[in-house]
């Protein structure tokens, strides 16, 4: 019953967490058992959405999204050696969720400029891990807040 719960609750989040227009381009991996593996890259894709489903064994995972805007990213994984990266650059209005279950975990989200200029304005990204070795690493930096909202929904000074 766990698991259902949590595939809604992704789902619920992902719905509704992210307030951008509808996906332009949708990229889903699926995987269940043994030597898992998997890679979405998107480049300079407006809206678009990556996600990533793992369940056991040695899984894996990466999600790139760069130079777009109203990007969702997800991956979560439940048993096993686990590991997740989601590196959205340059993306505005970026969404990135993980959540991984059990035994060695890792987690990376990075949305950060890449050193060229190019931020990731009004990104947000969560992490939730359970059992075994856990590990995570959220690296948002910088934002040039050209045209970023405010929590009162006006737009910021730059």
């Amino acid at each position: 019953m766990k698991t259902r719960l949590s595939l809604v609750a992704i789902a619920v989040v992902l719905a509704c967490g992210f307030a951008g227009p509808a996906s332009a381009d949708d990229a889903t991996i699926t995987q269940n058992g043994e030597d898992n593996d998997a890679t979405i890259d998107q480049n300079n894709v407006p809206s678009s959405s990556a996600s990533v489903y793992q369940s056991g064994d040695r899984n894996g995972a990466n999600v790139t999204q760069t130079s777009s805007r109203y990007n969702s990213a997800a991956v979560w994984t439940y048993g096993s050696d686990n590991k997740a990266v989601i590196y959205q650059n340059n993306a505005v209005w970026a969404y990135a969720y993980m959540y991984q279950s059990g035994y060695f975990n890792d987690a990376t989200i990075n949305q950060k400029p890449d050193g060229a200029g190019n931020y990731s304005n009004d990104a947000v990204a969560q992490v939730f891990q359970t059992g075994n070795y856990n590990t995570a690493s959220i690296d948002q930096i910088g934002t040039d807040c050209a045209g970023c909202w405010s929590s009162e929904g006006r737009a910021a000074d730059g």
